[in-house]
């Protein structure tokens, strides 16, 4: 049963809503949008009606689910149009206007909550080896231990993250791999890499070693996948920086992410690889 989370919605519009999710099959809970509930929800609703800051709340919204693509419908009025802007600037999924519809309401969400690039099914040999490549870079060039928190299909092409690693793969095997980041953390793996203090280490050397760290992590996939239907080559690897900047990917090849856990930090790795068949050459990068 999806987890909905209602966020600032006034008395009565919140009821309509619950009253229309619960008769779907959705669990309803209504939360202030700072609340760590935020982090057990399928998809939050979040009403900008009447409501202050609201860049502040969707910020805060994300921040809480960290790299957990949470579906962020914005709920207004047609007269709230520079609200809804600035809501789905902010981190804001998609966008619905009121009155509510019992039909087209749940139509809305169930579109959220496909994952980008199709429903496949996920073969782990694509995982694993991205998974322990991860481990191991972290481990040996930065002394940083890794475990895998979560792994999900990607419903969007935003990372939440502050900075990405991303690099193309081709040959047998297409698609990219990204490594994205809080800064801060970006700059602490940086720093332990190059045995420099992270506060003193310069913007251009983070970028260059958030990169080089997707390069290293692809590298150890590829030699794990060397002998599969998954043999690919490398590009040169590329950096994206700025919170909720979007990564897009091969259509039609389902997207990966791991999340990791970084004695307290997260960060995660997005993986959207496919066998170079008829099939897939209709879709590119």
């Amino acid at each position: 049963m999806p987890r909905s989370l209602l966020v600032g919605f006034r008395p009565v519009i919140g009821r309509i809503a619950s009253n229309i999710l619960k008769s779907v099959g959705y669990e309803v809970a209504v939360a202030s949008e700072d609340e760590d509930s935020v982090r057990e929800a399928n998809v939050v609703l979040y009403e900008t009606t009447g409501s202050a800051n609201v860049a502040e709340q969707i910020t805060k919204l994300r921040q809480t689910a960290k790299f957990r693509d949470i579906p962020i419908l914005v709920i207004g009025e047609h007269s709230d149009q520079d609200l809804i802007d600035t809501a789905l600037s902010a981190g804001g999924s998609d966008s619905y206007y009121l009155p509510l519809d019992p039909q087209a309401l749940p139509l809305k969400l169930d579109q959220l909550l496909q994952p980008d690039g199709g429903v496949q099914q996920v073969d782990v040999n694509i995982v694993n080896p991205f998974v322990s490549a991860t481990a191991d870079v972290m481990e040996t060039m930065a002394g940083i231990t890794t475990t895998r928190k979560s792994l999900f299909l990607k419903k969007d092409r935003r990372m939440f993250g502050d900075v990405s690693g991303v690099i193309g793969l081709s040959g047998e095997a297409v698609g990219s791999a990204v490594i994205s980041f809080p800064e801060s953390l970006a700059k602490k793996i940086v720093g332990k890499m190059l045995s420099e203090e992270p506060d003193k280490i310069p913007v251009e050397d983070v970028r260059d070693g958030v990169g080089e760290c997707i390069n290293m992590i692809a590298g150890g996939a590829k030699a794990a996948l060397s002998n599969t239907k998954y043999h690919f080559r490398l590009s040169i690897p590329t950096v994206v920086e700025g919170h909720g900047h979007e990564i897009s990917h091969r259509k039609s090849t389902p997207c990966i992410v791991v999340v990791f856990d970084a004695k307290g930090d997260e960060f995660a790795l997005q993986i959207s690889l496919a066998p170079n068949n008829k099939d897939q050459r209709a879709g590119g990068i």
